[in-house]
């Protein structure tokens, strides 16, 4: 065949594609479909449907490869729509995140097969169109079901979700049930009139002298007219049914008042209970007695009850404030001296700062958003059980259910790289407060059974620095959650971060250290000889642009090695810095050995930085003047400020 009937008989396969209405797929287990032509290409190219799948134009065959149907080109490639066919794109609601499309179908298609698409989305071609569920199309229910999944370049089957069959026959009996307003309507009570208040009184009418007219049968001058009917007594149901006369004392000292209707049986059964007290009880039990027995009796009742609405009410934002160490052993003298040190601590001001500093890779600092967990709760029912999986946790991380009154924060402040918590990537966090202890977590799995969500994190557990740093002072580690000796005091002035000059003096005690194997870095000397040349300043040359102009700089700092005192050390003994963010390019000494700055950090204490490489060591210490750091760092400002 030639190269021009080759051409004309392709471009005949891929106008046929487009044109048919109806193909399904054969998969391992089962056929699906019928699906259009525009979703079989679009699932093409989103990597469904291979060059060895089987497709056709009945559910019962014969079937064809998808090779041969004009869906992929000689190479295997899956070929675009021709030319002039109209692709529609659909917005989103009910996704989670921010994004809201538009996305092309084939985009779908791929987040429905991974399972990053929630069964409860709706979709939107058209801004004159109504939204529909995800349910009501043709090939993504498929893709959530778990009938045509997704291979990755190693062969291996990705996340798939799963939705209930038969949530579309659910859908269709919710939309044909009555409303309850209108099942009201239709509801008559047995044996009951069921008439409008109006309608009874135009119906029954009563007289002072409580004889009945209209229709009511007349008697006798010698026999008494029947019971009144009281209209009150129609409208609770109990229509014009005569109600017999009662005769009892209290009848008698009102003067022979009759007694009808459901109030006045009511007041009948409440003079029979106080009667009842009297004789049974007597004058032994007071009043006041009866009062305190009751009162006991609402408290032992509403107390659990209290105790319950208390424990899930959402925390309030005020309750995070403070610095917080994670994964440390405050019984442990050990951990004083940075033998067992913690691996993380973060810090919350009242200003929406936010610091996370982490002891092995990089640290971040930003701002934090308190949201509401109102707005995060699903109204998604389904029927049958399934699960989706938001993230893969960290294996020294603790998964736990996320409560009611846990709250949440979203982080802000990055571009790209989103800030690490213990080493795992976070754009929101859960939080929970039990006396001096926080728990920090990301959500990683969403459970449905019984209509209901349970949302799963991945938990980090931490301690209030002050509590860490008074422990051990010789203050129990047993002490109540809710004494005030034990609540981190909330500040978020600089005060409640270590002192410049108490770092000093404190790095200036230590023993000299001889360098390590592996401190390459040229005039590197202990850190408490480091304090003592920083104070004597010196120049420091940095890169300036992209070429090879330094520019020379007098800092007040100096290179550094120890092997007792790391970012651990400073995070156990000095708290969270106030401020801990990569170093910048510009931001790196020019110095032998100094590829150890790739992937540091600088963390900034009041008085004093320290730049620790990717592992925790501390490699550079700068000394500044009292008061907030440059939060510019680098060289910017240097020369005024040695």
């Amino acid at each position: 065949m030639c190269r021009d009937e080759t051409i004309r008989h392709r471009s005949w396969r891929q106008d046929r594609i487009n044109v048919m209405a109806s193909f399904y797929i054969k998969t391992d287990l089962a056929v699906v479909g019928p699906f259009t032509g525009i979703e079989i290409r679009e699932a093409t190219m989103a990597g469904i449907i291979r060059p060895n799948s089987y497709l056709g134009h009945q559910s019962d065959g014969p079937w064809v490869a998808a090779a041969g149907a004009g869906l992929f080109d000689e190479k295997g490639n899956a070929l675009p729509h021709p030319a002039g066919t109209q692709v529609p794109t659909y917005q989103t609601r009910g996704m989670p995140g921010a994004f809201m499309g538009p996305f092309k179908l084939r985009e779908l298609i791929g987040l429905a097969c991974q399972g990053m698409l929630p069964p409860g989305t709706e979709l939107q071609s058209d801004p004159d169109r109504p939204w529909i569920p995800i349910t009501g199309t043709g090939i993504l229910p498929a893709c959530l079901r778990g009938d045509l999944v997704k291979i990755d370049k190693t062969g291996k089957r990705v996340l798939r979700t799963v939705v209930p069959r038969d949530l579309e026959e659910h859908q269709a009996r919710l939309d044909a049930s009555l409303s309850p307003i209108q099942r009201a309507g239709q509801v008559q009570v047995k044996g009951a009139t069921a008439s409008p208040l109006a309608e009874v009184s135009k119906r029954v009418s009563l007289k002072d002298s409580g004889e009945v007219s209209g229709d009511a049968s007349q008697t006798t001058a010698g026999e008494q007219s029947g019971p009144p009917r009281d209209r009150r007594t129609e409208a609770f149901h109990y229509g014009a049914m005569p109600v017999p006369k009662r005769h009892d004392a209290s009848a008698d000292q009102n003067g022979g008042e009759e007694k009808v209707g459901v109030f006045t049986k009511s007041r009948e059964l409440g003079t029979r209970y106080r009667k009842w007290c009297e004789e049974t009880v007597g004058h032994k039990v007071r009043p006041r007695v009866l009062v305190a027995m009751v009162a006991l009796l609402v408290c032992l009742i509403g107390l659990p009850v209290g105790y319950t609405a208390y424990k899930r009410m959402p925390m309030s934002r005020h309750r995070i404030l403070g610095q917080w160490i994670a994964n440390v052993d405050v019984d442990s003298d050990a951990s004083l001296d940075g033998v067992v040190g913690p691996a993380m601590g973060v810090s919350f001001d009242e200003s929406g700062k936010c610091v996370l500093m982490n002891t092995v890779g990089s640290s971040w600092t930003g701002d934090y958003t308190w949201l509401n967990r109102s707005d995060l709760r699903n109204n998604f029912r389904p029927l049958d059980e399934f699960e989706i999986r938001y993230d893969t946790p960290e294996s020294h991380h603790r998964t736990a259910v996320v409560e009611d009154s846990d709250g949440y924060i979203e982080l802000g402040g990055f571009v790209k790289a989103p800030p690490l918590l213990d080493g795992h990537p976070v754009r929101g966090l859960f939080v929970r407060r039990d006396g001096d202890r926080l728990s920090i977590g990301y959500p990683v799995k969403a459970h449905w059974a019984n209509g209901r969500r349970v949302l799963s994190a991945a938990w980090v557990d931490a301690m209030s620095f002050q509590r860490l740093r008074d422990a051990p002072a010789g203050r129990s580690s047993n002490a109540k959650p809710d004494d005030a000796s034990t609540v981190p005091a909330v500040v978020n002035d600089q005060r409640s971060f270590a002192a410049g000059d108490e770092i000093r003096e404190h790095l200036r005690s230590l023993q000299d250290e001889k360098p390590r194997e592996g401190d390459s870095i040229g005039g590197a000397v202990s850190i408490s000889r480091a304090v003592q040349r920083a104070e004597s300043g010196g120049d420091f040359e940095f890169t300036v642009g992209s070429g090879s102009v330094g520019r020379r700089v007098a800092w007040q700092a100096s290179f550094a090695h120890s092997q007792l005192v790391d970012a651990a050390y400073l995070l156990r003994r000095f708290g969270v810095p106030i401020t801990a963010e990569p170093v910048r390019e510009f931001e790196k000494p020019r110095v032998t050995g100094g590829e150890l700055f790739d992937g540091a950090s600088w963390l900034r204490y009041d008085g004093i930085d320290f730049v620790a490489d990717r592992d925790g060591r501390i490699v550079f210490l700068r000394l500044r003047e009292p008061g907030l750091p440059n939060l510019s760092g680098g060289i910017a400002g240097a020369g005024s400020a040695p």
